[in-house]
């Protein structure tokens, strides 16, 4: 018996050694500008991306007292899809039409560069110069459409101030990040996550406290390097990942497959509470 345990905690020290846990600083907003096998990349998008996740970056470092998501250090990636402008929207995927454009996006992200819904170390944001949809995102991943990208440089027509097309960037992040709809109507037509987007961003508009405190809660942001989490008092190792005990008071659970994690907080000093 003391041979088999002694196996067991060999077993799990050194798979625990040989795993690279999550690193904190890399936990980063990634952004890509996937361009359909129809069409050619147009410089002047890329260069707006850009600048609109600067923009987006700066607002919620003003919204939650200096923390902020970290941008990729590669910058937007230029990544050429094998589809057509028109696929994203017109192809089945799901019982929801709505939702074609997002889904088929993020199917189409998966296979060609790993973007994806749920991604524990990364928030997606992908413009896509496909036609005919709306932008949409959650569960760590956002896409936005042709529409969004003309707008962006001051020519979609229906709407010629920027802003609000930047807004409605800020407003899909907040998506990625678990954000949802207000649900109570008072004061929130200029919230940020309701309507604050369309002609409010960026001055006039504003994340709720609810949205602050839910924020205050996600490993994506930092001040000066230093996690909004705070910094990690203790770790237990597991086989399949490991846990963290942060200043916040809060247990966070990291998976080495990436798979759904979870957070964890004290309820009880005493070890029988839950037998």
């Amino acid at each position: 018996m003391k041979t088999i345990l002694l196996l067991l905690v060999l077993f799990i020290s050194t798979y625990s050694q040989a795993q690279n846990p999550i690193d904190e600083k890399k936990m980063y907003v990634r952004s890509v500008y996937l361009v359909s096998k129809d069409k050619l990349p147009n410089p002047e998008f890329t260069g707006a991306i850009n600048s609109t996740l600067k923009n987006i970056q700066n607002w919620y470092r003003l919204q939650l007292d200096g923390y902020t998501f970290n941008l990729h250090p590669e910058g937007v990636r230029v990544i050429k899809a094998d589809v057509d402008s028109t696929y994203f929207s017109t192809t089945p995927n799901g019982n929801d039409k709505d939702a074609w454009g997002i889904l088929n996006c993020e199917k189409i992200s998966k296979r060609i560069f790993g973007g994806r819904f749920l991604d524990p170390n990364s928030i997606w944001v992908v413009y896509s110069d496909s036609t005919d949809w709306g932008g949409q995102g959650g569960s760590g991943f956002t896409c936005m459409p042709g529409g969004d990208l003309l707008g962006l440089i001051g020519k979609n027509h229906t709407n010629l101030n920027i802003e609000r097309w930047i807004g409605g960037a800020a407003h899909e992040i907040g998506h990625a990040f678990g954000l949802t709809h207000p649900t109570n109507n008072v004061q929130t037509n200029k919230a940020l996550m309701a309507f604050g987007w369309h002609s409010d961003y960026p001055e006039n508009t504003f994340l709720s406290k609810e949205e602050k405190d839910q924020l205050a809660k996600s490993p994506f942001f930092y001040k000066d390097g230093v996690s909004i989490l705070g910094k990690v008092l203790e770790k237990l190792y597991v086989p399949e990942g490991w846990f963290e005990l942060r200043e916040n008071g809060h247990w966070y659970e990291f998976k080495y497959n990436n798979s759904i994690s979870f957070v964890f907080s004290k309820v009880s000093e005493n070890s029988n509470a839950f037998r």
